[in-house]
């Protein structure tokens, strides 16, 4: 299998979508399933996301899974989730966007994630401590 590779779709001054694979907007109260990763295996279902799902990326090494949105498109605050691929399970909800969350990036390294929020700010995470490194005001 191929790892997944991202690209930024910027609207504005917006960054509006991380390009990973084809991703609906999910419905309120969705579920998320992960991808097998490897041919033949089974999908793992994902715990409850409560609110819009905007965006998907997957860490390098593909045992994470990032999801993002909130609870409106618009002026909400935003959601952060990692998911562990193997189990299922969350494993970090960072709070910190006052606007839904429209895309999402794993660093090459797998150590930083990057999210973009409906205003415009863009936000570097710790991935190991969850600490927000970075906030970019919109430009």
């Amino acid at each position: 299998m191929t790892k997944p590779s991202c690209a930024f779709a910027v609207r504005s001054s917006v960054i509006t979508a991380v390009k990973l694979a084809a991703v609906k907007l999910a419905a309120v109260a969705c579920t998320l399933a992960a991808c097998g990763m490897a041919a033949g295996q089974e999908s793992v279902p994902l715990a409850a996301h409560a609110n819009w799902v905007t965006s998907i990326a997957f860490s390098p090494d593909s045992s994470t899974l990032a999801s993002v949105g909130g609870q409106s498109l618009l002026y909400r605050p935003g959601e952060v989730k990692l998911w562990d691929t193997a189990t299922g399970q969350e494993k970090a909800n960072y709070a910190g966007h006052g606007t839904s969350v429209w895309a999402v990036a794993f660093s090459p390294d797998g150590l930083t994630v990057a999210t973009a929020g409906y205003d415009g700010t863009l936000k570097l995470w710790d991935v190991g401590s969850g600490a927000e490194k970075a906030s970019l005001p919109a430009h």
